[in-house]
């Protein structure tokens, strides 16, 4: 009977922990996309965008670029009071998973300033940081849990 119990037990936590591995950056990707939902086209918005292949070599830095670009969204965005506050809501949350990520990566030397990136479309910012997001939950991920 025991031994029923902690192999019930043991299989409960193997399959939260699974779960927990397969999307540990899900919370951030759902917020992006809630974010990316609520602003729209962003109308004539521009921000500093940086290339995904950048995340490859310069994965810090490239975060680091995406976060403070969303600091300027949110001081940009013309909206309704409500919506605006929906919006910072939004970017404070994302923000605060960008720099849980940014803890787990390195600095690396000859990256460029993210004022060197074109500045594009928020369409264009949304899908170049979901694409990074995606690159660091199948690369960061897996290194949290071995």
């Amino acid at each position: 009977m025991r031994s029923r119990y902690y192999c019930c037990l043991l299989l409960r936590v193997v399959m939260a922990v699974s779960q927990d591995h397969v999307g540990c950056l899900e919370d951030a990707i759902t917020e992006m996309n809630d974010l990316r939902n609520e602003v729209g086209d962003g109308g004539d918005i521009s921000l500093y965008s940086p290339d995904v292949d950048d995340i490859h070599d310069c994965g810090k830095e490239t975060m680091e670029c995406f976060q403070k670009e969303l600091s300027v969204l949110d001081f940009e965005f013309d909206g309704t009071r409500k919506r605006k506050q929906n919006i910072s809501k939004l970017i404070s949350q994302l923000n605060d998973n960008i720099e849980h990520i940014i803890s787990h990566l390195n600095a690396t030397r000859g990256c460029r300033q993210c004022e060197i990136y074109h500045e594009e479309s928020a369409s264009i910012f949304f899908t170049n940081l979901e694409a990074s997001l995606q690159y660091q939950n199948r690369h960061i991920c897996p290194a949290l849990w071995n």
